[in-house]
């Protein structure tokens, strides 16, 4: 009942995951939802964060981040990081309600860092969402690659694609897609 009156994120729910099997998860690692000139923070160094009811904001699941030089979990990019990762979180709330959209990181302070959890991607790795750019019920796509920490659909393979895509749906019967790693693609 009270679940209704709560915020509603995307929803990640993993099919298969080395990093959880082998327990590498990233955690402690700070992370900015916007730039900090005092504490030398640029746009370059921030991940994508939602904003919701009256100013909070939220650090929702299935964005894909990478860990840069300076240590901070920032925006996936191919060109500045050897591995993605996929933003996990625990539930925001605990009691009776098991709505999987209810799902994120809760940023306390803007200007200061705060600290998700994220799992490095390898090979194979599967999971299913709802945190794609311009997901409707007509999507469609066979690929997908990332921008701005986003999944994007393709419908064809090209340098930027990490990702095999299947649409499909949640348990909510949402639409949302299937997306296996499969690394940079490299033509000859």
């Amino acid at each position: 009942m009270y679940e209704k009156f709560l915020p509603k994120f995307k929803v990640v729910e993993i099919n298969l995951s080395t990093a959880h099997l082998i327990g590498h998860v990233i955690a402690q690692t700070p992370a900015y939802v916007q730039a900090v000139e005092s504490a030398s923070i640029t746009a370059d160094d921030v991940i994508r964060s939602v904003t919701k009811g009256d100013n909070y904001k939220f650090v929702e699941n299935g964005i894909i981040v990478g860990l840069d030089a300076k240590g901070l979990l920032v925006n996936y990019s191919e060109t500045k990081h050897a591995q993605p990762c996929l933003v996990y979180q625990d539930e925001l709330i605990t009691g009776p309600f098991d709505n999987l959209d209810q799902y994120a990181h809760y940023v306390e302070d803007p200007n200061k860092p705060t600290y998700v959890r994220a799992l490095p991607l390898y090979l194979n790795d599967t999971f299913t969402t709802n945190n794609v750019a311009g997901l409707t019920k007509d999507s469609t796509g066979k690929y997908a690659k990332v921008e701005n920490g986003q999944l994007v659909l393709q419908g064809s393979a090209d340098k930027d694609t990490l990702f095999i895509a299947k649409k499909t749906t949640l348990p909510n019967r949402e639409v949302a897609f299937e997306f296996t790693y499969i690394g940079k693609v490299v033509k000859a």
